[in-house]
């Protein structure tokens, strides 16, 4: 079909052929034709013969190959392509098969151009102008491109040190706690001498573990608010988290009103019985409840860094897929290795230490500091333990 007159005021307006006399873009109108392209619908094909190339008059376009890994074909969209634009101008130089397909992202209007019909004599003068602006025009795609391929090179590269260092960081981090549970698991022989027993022996290893983190977290090349490391948005979180852990305070005190009355079967002990785990030998000892509260408040910071800064941070770096999906395993695996490392004390232990940890990772990745998941950790405990007495029951 013959191209309208409003096509050529059209090409005339774009930059590339503004400098082309009047006369020549008529010529070229005559020898093209004007072509709407349903969206989705691929109008060049990876592998055809080039023996024609596009104006893009209208819309966008997308450029794509096709790669076979096992036995599958994938699309890899390789860039795209507004209007005004040339798609194929290739095709001016050589008739080579294509290097890609294309197609159009929503209803497009291309003007298509017959590179066989321009070389012909009587448009010599037509095609030899067309080499020059095209060629121009592609010149300058080709710098924009290896200027984008640099970028993108090395992006790639910062992220791959990034990836190796973070990885080295994991490694020391597993290594350390396993270390630190089958040092746990092999203290039965030494901790009747030892003030406090496991428990004190866990917080010794727990801060030779922090010490570790932090020295990897030096190493690396994220800064360390990657890591929570940071303040900022320090209240919205603490708001938050006291937020958040007050439904965790109703459910575990009902837990417990359950268990004592149909589980256990022990109505006559109190629902709040705080001082009963520090009274074993029939008085209170005020002094050792005190600074048992005191060690939990210190090492519960030590052990959102090490679960939630370090482990979770981790994770999160390392897979790929979507947000969502990415956030939770991240939170159920470095919750997993959270309780495994209270397994040594108990299994119901290490049950209820796995069920909070889940609100504490979301709260962490939700606010990207360690100051929620802090709060949370010491408001559940310190009322789990210290104020509702579960210490002996779990």
């Amino acid at each position: 079909m013959n191209v309208e007159d409003d096509t050529g005021k059209e090409l005339q307006g774009f930059p590339m052929f503004s400098d082309m006399a009047p006369g020549k873009i008529e010529q070229l109108l005559s020898v093209a034709t004007v072509r709407n392209v349903a969206g989705g619908e691929t109008f060049v094909s990876e592998g055809s013969l080039g023996t024609v190339f596009f104006i893009v008059l209208s819309g966008e376009v997308e450029v794509y190959k096709t790669a076979v890994r096992d036995g599958q074909q994938h699309q890899h969209v390789l860039t795209r392509v507004a209007a005004p634009n040339l798609i194929g101008e290739f095709a001016l130089f050589d008739f080579e098969p294509r290097s890609s397909s294309v197609r159009a992202v929503g209803d497009v209007e291309v003007l298509e151009v017959d590179v066989e019909t321009l070389r012909r004599g009587e448009h010599g003068e037509l095609y030899s102008e067309l080499l020059r602006v095209c060629g121009g025009h592609t010149v300058q795609r080709l710098r924009d491109t290896n200027d984008v391929t640099i970028d993108a090179m090395a992006e790639r590269l910062e992220e791959s040190k990034a990836r190796i260092s973070i990885g080295v960081f994991f490694v020391y981090i597993i290594s350390a706690l396993a270390v630190y549970t089958m040092c746990l698991r092999s203290v039965d022989v030494i901790k009747p001498y030892i003030p406090g027993g496991s428990r004190a022996i866990t917080v010794i290893v727990l801060i030779a573990i922090s010490a570790v983190c932090i020295l990897a977290i030096r190493r690396t090349p994220y800064p360390i608010r990657t890591y929570g490391l940071t303040f900022r948005n320090g209240w919205a979180a603490t708001r938050d988290a006291i937020f958040w852990s007050l439904p965790v305070l109703a459910v575990i005190t009902i837990a417990k009103f359950l268990a004592l009355r149909y589980a256990l079967e022990m109505p006559e002990i109190p629902l709040f019985d705080p001082f009963k785990p520090f009274s074993k030998t029939g008085s209170l000892n005020l002094a050792f409840y005190l600074l048992a509260m005191l060690v939990y408040i210190v090492t519960s910071p030590l052990q959102e860094l090490v679960v939630r800064g370090s482990l979770q941070s981790c994770l999160e770096k390392f897979l790929t897929g979507p947000p969502v999906r990415v956030m939770w395993t991240s939170i159920l695996v470095s919750n997993l290795i959270f309780a495994m490392a209270h397994s040594h004390l108990r299994l119901s232990f290490a049950l209820a230490a796995f069920i909070p940890g889940l609100l504490w990772g979301w709260l962490y990745s939700r606010h990207g500091t360690l100051v929620a998941p802090c709060v949370s950790h010491i408001i559940v405990g310190v009322y789990t333990l210290f104020v509702l007495g579960t210490g002996g029951l779990i």
